[in-house]
């Protein structure tokens, strides 16, 4: 067959691109799942990773192996990944098989989660014409529609990169542990350095990096207004998330959850004030005016200094002393063999007749014996 797609796979509206690809994918296998759900385990709606310059792309900046499969694992997929970059001496190859890839999924009626299809962001795969050597695809730039990209263009823009992301084997998983891994892996993301690329900062250390690209005037129009737009939503998303999942965890938990899903509010209504200095698509260059970008950078700030109690509030839900206690196990009577051993290990340590000597704690008569 020279064309096929997996009908209605679409890639989502969504303000995170990969998000809206695995909601379109996920929709497309018959496993539609909640927008705000998708957000929370997937991280993203807890995750900031910038670059002075504020380009998009930098949001994606880590590991992808590591994390993907971190994100496939909590929806219950199995997973693989095929990626390769221009420079590569094997790129023709690896592109050639991630075409082979594509048919073999599609032709299955499984869509695929693809990037950089003539911009950095990510896009559903949902078909192939071999005769004209396109891809069939929907993302970002084509608002979810399908779209022609030609095989031979594909990784040429922005990071000189191609990837895809394929749906294995699906099981049932816990969505209790699901959502704890979910929350663990956000605190930690705020906490520890996820990369040595020079320049680039994740978690609260990347509010410090924004303010200061703000407050510089550092970033296009169109990079201010995206960055302040998506972490907005990825915000109130992290909040909804948290309330929607509260009843997963036991009581003990649930206090400090809900403290970070307010926190976690008021973080996204303090970045909508940064939204506001730069509207998207951007207006001009009223964007840049000194007094618009520092009162943006003061909301970056403000905002900084609330995720950090959310992040602190998700760490005392999931502290030792925050686990449920384990329920004392019901003492239990000795079955009759046991009795019947117990009496003859204390019948052979019987002391002599007329003796003044003790038996030392913890043996003789007292061996084999449980206390009731």
């Amino acid at each position: 067959m020279a064309e096929a797609r997996v009908e209605g796979a679409n890639w989502v509206s969504n303000w995170n691109g990969f998000v809206g690809a695995l909601d379109g994918c996920l929709q497309s296998l018959g496993d539609a799942r909640h927008p705000d759900d998708l957000m929370g385990l997937s991280g993203f709606a807890f995750r900031i990773n910038l670059h002075p310059e504020l380009s998009p792309a930098s949001f994606y900046l880590f590991d992808w192996h590591y994390r993907f499969s971190r994100v496939f694992d909590r929806l219950g997929y199995l997973f693989g990944l095929h990626y390769t970059e221009r420079a590569d001496l094997l790129f023709g190859a690896r592109q050639k098989n991630a075409m082979d890839v594509v048919v073999r999924n599609v032709d299955a009626e499984r869509p695929l989660v693809g990037w950089n299809l003539g911009v950095p962001d990510f896009f559903v795969v949902s078909g192939y014409d071999i005769e004209a050597l396109d891809l069939l695809a929907s993302g970002p730039p084509t608002n979810g529609d399908e779209a022609r990209f030609p095989i031979s263009e594909w990784g040429s823009t922005g990071p000189q990169s191609l990837a895809l992301l394929e749906f294995g084997e699906k099981f049932q998983v816990d969505p209790a542990e699901s959502a704890s891994r979910a929350l663990r892996e956000a605190a930690r993301h705020a906490r520890d350095r996820e990369n040595h690329v020079p320049e680039h900062e994740n978690g609260l250390a990347a509010y410090d990096l924004w303010a200061r690209a703000v407050r510089s005037g550092a970033g296009d129009a169109h990079s201010n207004a995206f960055c302040a737009h998506a972490l907005a939503h990825a915000r109130s998303a992290a909040a909804r998330y948290l309330r929607r999942t509260l009843d997963l965890f036991p009581v003990e938990r649930r206090g400090a959850l809900s403290d970070a899903a307010n926190h976690y509010a008021e973080v996204a209504e303090r970045l909508r004030a940064v939204a506001d200095a730069f509207p998207f698509p951007p207006s001009g260059p009223a964007d840049r005016a000194v007094p618009r970008r520092r009162q943006a950078a003061d909301a970056i700030v403000a905002a900084q200094k609330r995720e950090a109690q959310g992040v602190a509030a998700l760490e005392r839900a999931f502290a030792p002393s925050a686990a449920p206690a384990a329920r004392p196990a019901a003492p239990r009577r000795p079955s009759q063999r046991s009795r019947e051993l117990a009496h003859r290990k204390g019948a052979s340590h019987a002391r002599p007749k007329g003796g003044a000597k003790k038996v030392a704690s913890g043996s003789g008569g007292g061996r084999g014996r449980r206390r009731h």
